[in-house]
């Protein structure tokens, strides 16, 4: 039941890279390469073969100028279809709970979370669905190229 499960959400991504293949500035969470660091001083990373990401959710990256509107632009265009979309997870430095302490680092959080967006992924996500999305982002990127070039 779990591998089933696996196989639908990596499905569900899939069919959103080979929507969004020939659009510019959209780019998909790639496949981790985990490794692990042998024990010892500065040895090199083990690669640990077979492990695959679950794609529980399906994230991208918008490049804004390439894609002509911001990340939060395009949640907001795709809410206003009724297509439920969110910011990648919210760095943890940057909530209420935790503003008091000391931060170091969190730069590649916050920049994940500026550009990334997570897009419908649900194992019983229909085709009719995901392509009715795969159709708005595309709407989306070519309306805002329209604009920019109609200046």
């Amino acid at each position: 039941m779990l591998e089933q499960r696996v196989a639908q959400r990596r499905d569900v991504f899939e069919r959103y890279c080979s929507g969004f293949q020939d659009i510019p500035g959209i780019e998909p969470q790639p496949e981790p390469h985990w490794a692990v660091q042998r024990p010892g001083i500065n040895t090199p990373l083990l690669k640990l073969a077979g492990n695959r990401h679950t794609r529980w959710l399906s994230c991208f990256l918008i490049d804004d100028l390439k894609f002509g509107m911001p990340a939060g632009d395009l949640i907001r265009f795709l809410d206003a279809s009724n297509v439920e979309a969110r910011p990648v997870w919210k760095p943890m430095h940057t909530q209420k709970l935790y503003e008091r302490y000391e931060c170091i680092g969190g730069l590649v959080a916050e920049d994940l979370n500026r550009r990334g967006i997570c897009l419908p992924s649900s194992s019983s996500l229909s085709l009719e669905d995901q392509h009715f999305v795969i159709d708005r982002i595309r709407e989306a990127h070519f309306a805002a190229h329209e604009r920019s070039n109609s200046k």
